[in-house]
Order: C-alpha cells, then structure tokens, then sequence
C-alpha cells in the first residue's frame, strides 16, 4: 500500500451507527414500547452494523439517554426493507411491595393492587424477574412524552407510514412476544383477543398487542377444539391434552419451515403443555 493510501486510511473516520425512531407503539401499563426505526447505514453494511450489540445500545442511547434502554435482543427486521423493529423498555424506579405497605411509606393503596403515592401518581403491583412483588409507576405520560421527542412524527417516511406497528390478536392464533418481565421472546397460543397462554411460563397472561412480534391467523382446526375443551376456563390447557394437535403442528411446519431448530423447540413446548 502506497505512502497515501495509508495516509486516506488513517485519517478516515469510522462510520458511527445512528438510529431514527420513525413510530411507536406503547404499552403504558408494563413501560414497554415497540418501535420502528431506520439507521443512517448503508444496505451493505446493514446486517453487519446491526449484529453489533453494543453499537445498538450505544446508538439508542443518544437519543433516548438515560429514560428508556432498547432490549437489543428484541431488534428484528421490519417487512419494509432497511426498517427495524425493536423494544424499549422506560428506566423505571421499582419499590418493593413490602415497603409501600409500611406505614408512613407515602404510598396508599386505592384499588386492588393499585396504589398512589404523594403526588398521586399510580403504581400496580407486579412481579420482578425473580418473582418478588414490587410497585411499578404506571408511565404512559412517560412513554408519551419520551416518544413526542425522539419519533419523526409529520416528517415520518411515506416507506414507515405503510407498515403496521401491531397486529390484530385474534382466539386460537399462534404468537411470539416480548414478556415485559424477563425482555425475552416467549411464544404461547390466544386464548381470547387480549390473553395468550404463555408455553414457557405456562400460564395465562394479559397480552397488548404492543407487545407481539409475530402472530399467525387463527388455526381453525385448533380454535374449534380450544373452545370445545375449554369453555369458559382460561387458566389450564389440562383439557386439551387429548386433543388431536397434528393439525396445529401441520401449520407450524408450513409457518416454520425455514427455521427448523425453532420449530423443534416450539413442538417440544406444545408437547409439553398439552401432553402430547
């Protein structure tokens, strides 16, 4: 290499990775917001830029600071090429529930598991990742005022305005989401339009459609046999456990064909629930 070339090289500057947060979809009662973003990346170097972790953290947090962290492992591409979406989660204070219920703690409780502290603002009792009950600030002024400020808004490409930030969650479809908690992908199967019945965790939990990644439309095989074992019960599948499911391991191949080690571990998982 000539004595210029390296020269050129030396004083080149390497391209630091930026996002733009062109919309926002919130889910206020977890602090959790999806997002769509583009980046200042070429098309070739995209995909490269984008499996770097800490470029990713780094580029969110010079415009979101220190209110809201981006859950790196939720970053997956959008149908729109160039766009992402991602997950991000408000830095929000927690208190432990055993502490607002002391006395003269500032905190009084309004509703079940609902409590308002000096300033009126409310807090719902939820669980930490560890399992421990703690207070967790309702932030929807938060998440709007955090949004306001970094998202495009009127001057929101004609590309992002096309793509849709959350899908219709219907009984009986298959969905991967973000759990709020633990900021990992879990995927369960709708019990109603709003609840999904979490295979890894193995429970029925409320679900904002916010928080899903991908969902398919309701199985029609499984849905008729989901309401015929079920009827009004949404806390166990017991009922379905000798319930033909070939039919739903039929659409996954076809849904999940083309990542055949997820596919297994989601077979597994059904298997597991349900028995078979």
């Amino acid at each position: 290499m000539s004595s210029i070339s390296k020269s050129i090289l030396k004083n080149v500057k390497p391209h630091s990775l930026a996002v733009n947060i062109e919309k926002a979809s919130a889910d206020p009662v977890n602090g959790v917001a999806k997002v769509l973003f583009t980046t200042n990346v070429p098309a070739r170097r995209r995909d490269l830029e984008m499996a770097n972790a800490s470029n990713v953290e780094k580029a969110f947090s010079n415009i979101l600071g220190d209110k809201a962290h981006v859950i790196v492992a939720s970053v997956h591409k959008a149908p729109v090429e160039g766009h992402y979406y991602a997950f991000v989660k408000l830095n929000n204070k927690t208190v432990a529930l055993e502490d607002a219920c002391k006395d003269e703690s500032g905190y009084t409780l309004v509703a079940a598991n609902v409590f308002a502290d000096a300033n009126d603002n409310i807090w719902e009792v939820k669980e930490d990742a560890s399992g421990n009950k703690v207070l967790l600030r309702n932030s929807m002024e938060d998440l709007t005022e955090l949004f306001s400020n970094v998202a495009s808004g009127a001057n929101i490409s004609t590309a992002a305005a096309s793509i849709r930030m959350t899908d219709k969650l219907e009984f009986a479809s298959l969905v991967t989401f973000m759990n709020p908690v633990t900021e990992e992908y879990h995927h369960g199967v709708m019990v109603d339009t709003s609840s999904v019945y979490d295979f890894k965790d193995k429970k029925v939990m409320d679900l904002n459609p916010a928080l899903a990644i991908a969902s398919s439309g309701p199985i029609r095989g499984l849905s008729i046999e989901m309401a015929e074992c079920m009827g009004d019960n949404h806390s166990t599948f017991a009922e379905l456990a000798a319930a033909d499911v070939q039919s739903l391991f039929d659409y996954l191949d076809r849904l999940y064909g083309h990542a055949p080690a997820f596919l297994a571990e989601y077979k597994d998982a059904i298997r597991k629930v349900l028995g078979a």
